[in-house]
């Protein structure tokens, strides 16, 4: 397994390689598309750092799996929706300028993914809220402390629903199974991914 990034974050995990590059760059891939792989993961919500990985890595790869999000969807309100629903119009930029962006700029990415690699060679997973152990966000972990450590008395003792999700219950899903998910040999297609009921 290989790692690609900048490491400014940190390096890759024990047992990793590192491939240290800007995506940014127009040579982050020299390295890359001088090898074979299996499969690439790409989480980018910047359209231009996909357009310039698949066009690079689309000759010496046999699969590229993307993490995209259920923010994609031009609607919020349906619940369970299916993969047919209808999307957001893409990113016509290579950058998002604003988080307000993020789900046209990731439609952008699919789009530019199933351009190079057709749905035969691609997987898109449409994931919704992930987390686990490191996340430093403290996304998944906050409403839930938020909730056991209520600021108002009289909401103490009281249940808590989640507005917006099916039976008012959080579906997140931890970065362990949305890994585990799309390293199934030989899935494509486009999936929604958003975890079982309940946050685990």
């Amino acid at each position: 397994m290989t790692c690609l990034a900048r490491g400014v974050s940190g390096g890759a995990p024990p047992d990793v390689r590192f491939l240290r590059a800007d995506r940014d760059s127009p040579h982050a891939y020299d390295d890359a598309s001088q090898e074979r792989w299996d499969a690439v993961v790409d989480v980018a919500m910047a359209a231009g750092q996909v357009r310039r990985a698949v066009a690079a890595l689309e000759p010496v790869t046999d699969r590229y799996v993307f993490v995209s999000s259920a923010n994609v969807y031009a609607s919020q309100r349906e619940l369970d929706q299916d993969e047919s629903a209808a999307l957001l119009p893409p990113l016509a930029s290579d950058v998002m300028e604003s988080m307000d962006r993020y789900g046209e700029a990731k439609v952008a990415c699919e789009q530019a993914v199933t351009a190079r690699f057709g749905p035969g060679r691609s997987l898109i997973a449409r994931a919704g809220l992930i987390g686990g152990p490191g996340d430093p966000f403290g996304r998944s972990g906050y409403w839930p402390w938020r909730f056991a450590r209520p600021s108002n008395r009289a909401a103490r003792g009281a249940r808590a629903r989640c507005a917006g999700c099916a039976d008012g219950v959080d579906r997140c899903a931890g970065y362990r199974g949305v890994v585990g998910y799309q390293r199934r040999g030989g899935t494509t297609g486009v999936f929604n991914a958003p975890g079982p009921t309940g946050c685990r």
